[in-house]
């Protein structure tokens, strides 16, 4: 159990690779923060397509489909697999400290009280929300929310990511990844279970209460500064902007080498 006080951080419509920078930032910043964790709840412009750390791009997304739909394309710093992110899906990053030398191969225990925080928003919201390896939460036997973590290289925090589906629009995640079911199992969301639209912003506010009732922890509001608004847009311009992080030094594909691929496939722009 959890009994601090957590800086508190809430932004929609970012992009994709600011997001992605953010997390990070606050990660790598946490030993310097008076806080003892941070916590950062958002959503995506647009959609876009989010690769776990590890993931080969052409294996896991549909390039084509993404660059005729104007899909961004990115990775994250934690693992896991590919997920379909925009406004209907909250996202949930904390940065932790980590103690020991073995907490690479301990993360999935290390990071446990935070999945609980959100299971209990969920149950507050009348779902029977279950822990399911690999790392995802269900609901009435739907993937409802996915999870990641990591030990960022060089500090003594870690990262904790999770997407909490309050909607999707599941045909376009059907189309823009190569592998959705792969780990078995249907796609649900709060909207279905509930039976009424339910959006990111009433999500946020039960999220809040899972943290707050669960780890005992006081979220203080605290938005970045213009000094660390500055220092993460330098990240997301070295890093998360960068074709050889997001494509792990593979060529993205040219406007030729989509056009050979149209052809060869059969797609059409209705596609």
């Amino acid at each position: 159990m959890i009994n601090s006080k957590w800086r508190y951080i809430e932004d929609d419509g970012s992009p994709a690779s600011f997001g992605l920078a953010a997390d990070e930032y606050i990660a790598g910043r946490l030993h310097t923060s008076p806080y003892s964790h941070i916590i950062r709840l958002y959503t995506y412009k647009g959609t876009s397509v989010m690769l776990g750390r590890n993931q080969d791009v052409g294996s896991e997304v549909n390039l084509i489909r993404c660059a005729r739909l104007g899909v961004d394309i990115n990775r994250r710093p934690t693992g896991g697999g590919a997920i379909v992110m925009g406004e209907g899906q909250l996202g949930v990053a904390v940065a932790g400290p980590v103690i020991g030398n073995s907490a690479l191969l301990d993360s999935k225990t290390i990071f446990s009280p935070f999945t609980r925080g959100i299971i209990v928003a969920l149950r507050l919201l009348g779902l029977q929300a279950r822990f399911r390896p690999e790392n995802d939460i269900y609901v009435n036997g739907g993937k409802i929310a996915g999870l990641a973590s990591c030990v960022l290289d060089e500090s003594p925090a870690g990262l904790y990511h999770a997407s909490i589906l309050a909607d999707m629009d599941t045909d376009l995640m059907l189309r823009l990844l190569k592998k959705p079911g792969r780990k078995g199992g249907s796609i649900t969301t709060i909207s279905s279970e509930l039976g009424r639209p339910f959006g990111t912003d009433e999500l946020r506010d039960f999220v809040k209460r899972g943290f707050e009732k669960n780890l005992h922890a006081e979220l203080i509001p605290e938005p970045f500064n213009k000094e660390e608004l500055a220092e993460i847009r330098e990240l997301e311009q070295e890093k998360y902007k960068s074709s050889d992080w997001i494509y792990h030094g593979k060529e993205r594909p040219t406007q030729d080498s989509r056009e050979q691929l149209e052809i060869a496939t059969g797609l059409r722009p209705s596609q």
